[in-house]
């Protein structure tokens, strides 16, 4: 037997092997501004595997699932609880970046979650100085920390629609869908 819970967390991947971390996070400044992406110090192989996959993110059908399946391990999500009373403080908590649906981008601004980056190191600090749990399976967490080796001071937008996007409800996904129209118009 599934949980409906977790039977709603349930979406098909796209095809496709996902990025390394430290890929995903190249795609995402390649895609959020082309200067930024990696030039000189990388490879001409690495640099043309790069530009295809934007190329083909681009042309995608599907852009959202492609979004999901190329950016999965640009960090490790944890599900956690917190004290309701704690979470504007946690917002505001200067390790985290908000993103997905505590992003004001997001247009969704929900009170109720805190979503956001944090570095790795700063992780069991965090979950300590909060007092966060793990969620309870079956639980629809209340807050989602998504750990990365290196976090940008700021989430850029298509990391805040990859965020939106792993989330079943309709709001979320209508989300992540708008941010990438706008990403992807000319």
């Amino acid at each position: 037997m599934i949980d409906e819970s977790d039977a709603a967390n349930y979406r098909k991947a796209a095809p496709g092997r996902p990025l390394s971390e430290r890929g995903a996070w190249e795609f995402i400044w390649a895609l959020q501004s082309p200067s930024l992406a990696p030039g000189r110090d990388q490879d001409a192989v690495k640099r043309h595997r790069l530009k295809d996959r934007i190329r083909r993110f681009h042309e995608s059908e599907d852009p959202v699932s492609s979004l999901i399946s190329l950016l999965a391990r640009r960090a490790d999500r944890v599900r956690m609880s917190a004290s309701a009373s704690d979470l504007h403080g946690l917002r505001e908590d200067p390790r985290l970046r908000l993103s997905g649906v505590a992003h004001p981008d997001s247009g969704l601004m929900v009170a109720a979650e805190v979503e956001a980056y944090v570095a790795r190191h700063d992780l069991p600090d965090l979950i300590k100085d909060w007092f966060l749990v793990t969620a309870k399976p079956g639980t629809r967490p209340n807050v989602t920390i998504h750990a990365a080796n290196l976090v940008p001071y700021e989430i850029p937008p298509i990391a805040v629609a990859a965020d939106l996007a792993e989330h079943p409800g309709q709001r979320e996904q209508q989300a992540a869908a708008e941010i990438i129209r706008r990403l992807r118009s000319p």
